[in-house]
């Protein structure tokens, strides 16, 4: 089986969560990320390399852009990418700061991932308060999202 750099983080981050925490974000993934994941999850998970917090040091650049007050965690940019076009989706990436695109892409619908990737190829570095500005924004827009949801 082939798989990607992204896929292959993707997966161990999703092998190194509790069952109930996997499946509530797999649930959130197309039907075609979650069967090219699964394996990949199976296999960590049966080498035994899904000790959490051995996954957070391997993946700490990723998981600390992701965590951080000031930024969206994974469930947060995963609702943004079915509500945004995948070029406003690449500059929420591209804010996003220090994570691996590629981690986040492998999460998505391949057509989808694929048209982000083009947007970010084409976009200019962004400037420190502009890359602010877009979390913020993004961070209203899944807020809304969530209270809609809840309401």
């Amino acid at each position: 089986m082939s798989s990607t750099l992204g896929q292959r983080k993707a997966a161990l981050y999703l092998a190194a969560l509790s069952a109930p925490e996997r499946r509530a974000l797999m649930s959130a993934l197309p039907a075609s990320t979650v069967r090219g994941l699964n394996p990949l999850i199976d296999q960590l998970v049966r080498l035994g390399w899904n000790h959490r917090p051995a996954v957070e040091a391997a993946l700490a650049d990723e998981l600390r852009g992701l965590t951080a007050d000031t930024t969206l965690g994974v469930d947060a940019l995963l609702r943004l990418a079915r509500r945004l076009p995948p070029g406003w989706y690449a500059r929420v990436v591209a804010a996003a700061g220090p994570v691996d695109s590629e981690f986040l892409l492998a999460l998505l619908d391949d057509q989808y991932a694929q048209r982000v990737r083009e947007a970010l190829r084409d976009l200019p570095a962004m400037p420190p308060v502009l890359a602010d500005a877009v979390l913020a924004e993004a961070m209203l827009l899944d807020s809304r999202e969530g209270a809609a949801c809840a309401a």
